[in-house]
């Protein structure tokens, strides 16, 4: 469900979930 979520936002906010992103996506895997 986060993830989800996470997608409509990292569109609306790329530039600064983009780094965030890469954050969280390393803390998951």
């Amino acid at each position: 469900m986060i993830y989800e979520a996470d997608s409509s936002v990292r569109k609306k906010l790329l530039p600064m979930f983009e780094k965030i992103d890469s954050t969280i996506l390393l803390s998951y895997l």
